[in-house]
């Protein structure tokens, strides 16, 4: 097995740089950052933003927050009714249970334990002040606690699952490469970053790769793409895999016409809450970006609300964010618009065009807006006063509405941008085994195959997408 990284190889977690591990901060998400591709999107017809994705071994779980929750049965059960029966919540739970270690709950029917990924969460005597004002807040305003945000009940207020140890990001390359590296059958070449895949007639048969300035191919019975959400299906288009009309127009020969290639791409939608707190809160190095969340529902749409436990210019370094404005983000978690990646060149060197849709939808305009009245009416409750100064954003009598399309960003949760599906599916690009249509000996294997986004953050649905292709490619039926 050749595995190739774009980015820097570290073979441990002592390995990696110390703001890499820290799991208090994203350092490695500041634009500029050597392990960050720093995308450029267009957010709004006015306004573009960059999209730190991953570029070092582990990816994006390099640089995220650290949050490690599970897509909710519900969504599992959803896409299994859209055709992909191999991923509904009772054909994955095995698949969870088997990739986490579950410090809390142990094995049990829900959870797993002994497994690569490490699943930590805040109990209620070590959350942050921030914390215990937000979830008193929840409280009265009467939502529901939600005791084990992996398990199967209601969503509501609690503890976030985190896959952190002790201050330490514990990311997916620390969780299953390092212990696999001297492995005969495996081969790392980093700083390789991949040009197009190679095809024979209609089969994958290599990767031609840029190292160092040469170019070169490497050749493989299998190839599987796992560069996320938007490198994946970049490289389908420049390989000759995606719509045709587009293909043809940058003068890539036509291997394979998939409309869905990078035209349904999902991603949640988030706006910041700020406030001025009463006196600078001490910020701790143990803890996670977040340690607590409120999931809830508008409208029949998910959301979520979290407060951050520093200033955006203290997680983010350089991102020239307020250092002392608070913030608590909200999420909508099924949105009606889509994420357009599309190319911008044939040349595998220009980075593809992003193109967000962002509340273009009535129903997702509302249903953000009713999120954040939640959200306001949390920082304006009892249980925050003695931590709000003041909000500052949006400022007390703004209007709402106008301060949300002024304001709305992104929580770079992309997904679906080369969805499974059935064959009845026009847009489906690959089959519920990570196959990709059309062609032979190629797949997909990260948050692109999603048919829509989770109902929640997509980092522990990553690594399971991993953990169950893993077996579709020795499975007689995959």
């Amino acid at each position: 097995m050749l595995l190739l990284e774009a980015g820097a190889d570290f073979a441990g977690s002592t390995s990696f740089p110390a703001e890499l591990l820290d799991a208090s901060a994203m350092a490695g998400a500041a634009d500029g950052h050597a392990a960050n591709w720093g995308l450029d999107a267009r957010l709004t017809d006015s306004r573009s933003i960059t999209v730190p994705r991953g570029k070092v071994m582990g990816g994006s779980s390099t640089v995220n927050g650290g949050v490690f929750v599970r897509a909710t049965p519900g969504d599992f059960d959803r896409w299994a009714v859209l055709g992909n029966d191999a991923w509904s919540f009772a054909a994955v739970l095995p698949f969870l249970k088997r990739l986490e270690d579950d410090r809390d709950f142990g094995d049990d029917e829900f959870h797993g334990r002994g497994g690569p990924m490490p699943v930590t969460r805040s109990a209620p005597s070590e959350h942050h002040q921030l914390s215990q004002a937000f979830l008193a807040a929840c409280a009265d305003l009467g939502f529901a606690e939600e005791l084990d945000k992996n398990g199967p009940g209601a969503a509501g207020y609690g503890a976030l699952p985190r896959n952190i140890v002790d201050g330490v990001r514990v990311n997916a390359a620390m969780a299953y490469i390092a212990p696999h590296r001297d492995r005969a059958n495996l081969t790392i070449e980093s700083q390789v970053v991949a040009r197009r895949v190679v095809f024979h007639d209609r089969r994958a048969v290599g990767v031609e790769v840029e190292r160092s300035g040469a170019i070169e191919t490497f050749n493989g019975a299998e190839i599987v793409l796992c560069a996320g959400a938007v490198m994946s299906p970049h490289l389908l288009l420049l390989s000759g895999v995606g719509p045709a009309e587009q293909l043809r127009h940058h003068g890539i020969t036509v291997v394979a016409d998939l409309p869905g290639v990078g035209t349904r791409c999902c991603d949640h939608p988030q706006v910041f809450l700020g406030f001025e707190p009463a006196q600078p809160i001490p910020r701790r190095v143990t803890a996670g970006v977040v340690e607590v969340g409120l999931d809830t529902m508008v409208d029949g749409a998910p959301v979520a609300l979290m407060p951050y436990l520093a200033p955006m210019a203290e997680l983010v370094p350089g991102s020239g964010a307020s250092s002392v404005e608070l913030v608590i983000g909200v999420l909508l978690e099924r949105a009606a618009n889509a994420v357009e990646i599309a190319l911008a060149s044939g040349d595998p060197r220009i980075p593809p065009v992003i193109d967000y849709h962002s509340l273009e939808s009535v129903s997702d305009r509302a249903n953000l807006k009713a999120a954040a009245e939640i959200g306001l009416a949390i920082l304006d409750s009892p249980a925050m006063s003695g931590l709000c100064v003041r909000r500052t954003a949006p400022a007390a009598g703004a209007d709402l509405d106008a301060w949300i399309r002024e304001n709305i960003t992104t929580a770079v949760h992309l997904c679906s941008s080369a969805p499974m599906g059935p064959d009845a599916d026009p847009l489906a690009v690959v089959d519920q085994y990570c196959r990709v249509r059309g062609v032979d000996g190629l797949r997909v294997a990260d948050t692109s195959v999603l048919p829509s986004a989770p109902s929640r953050g997509p980092a522990c649905t990553a690594v399971l997408i991993g953990e169950r292709a893993a077996e579709f490619f020795t499975a007689t039926t995959a």
